[in-house]
């Protein structure tokens, strides 16, 4: 049997794991719908959500390279313009509602992303708002 204090140490870490995953699909899920509204990503997006997971508290500490290949399989399933795709996408999404703020954070780093280029698309605005409806989130005013 382990001692509690050990076997408290080891449930909290295999629950941090857990919801540090929850949180990267959650938000890189949110990003590809937000990105694949527009098209092919670019630089543009890349660099901001760089800047998201190197600048917020409860992201910089995710394995960066983990989170970018979510972002590449998310908007590879998206891109193929197939709406059956989409379902695992949106469930990974709502993955960050298990998160205390993680609806919050996702809804944010997606807004940020929308207009990275000029200002934002009416399928971005749509994308937004499909994201914010899957979180249980307002888009709030722009």
């Amino acid at each position: 049997m382990l001692h509690k204090p050990t076997l408290h140490h080891l449930l909290g870490h295999l629950s941090s794991s857990v919801r540090n995953e929850e949180l990267a699909e959650g938000v890189m899920a949110g990003a590809a719908m937000i990105a694949s509204a527009r098209g092919e990503t670019d630089f543009a997006e890349t660099d901001y959500l760089m800047s998201v997971l190197q600048d917020t508290d409860l992201l910089r500490h995710l394995d960066f390279n983990h989170c970018f290949e979510l972002f590449d399989k998310y908007m590879g399933m998206l891109m193929t313009g197939h709406p059956e795709d989409e379902s695992p996408v949106m469930q990974a999404l709502m993955e960050a509602k298990h998160v205390k703020n993680g609806s919050k954070i996702v809804l944010m780093t997606c807004r940020g992303l929308c207009g990275t280029h000029t200002l934002p698309t009416t399928e971005e605005l749509e994308a937004l708002d499909k994201v914010a409806k899957a979180l249980g989130e307002d888009v709030g005013p722009e």
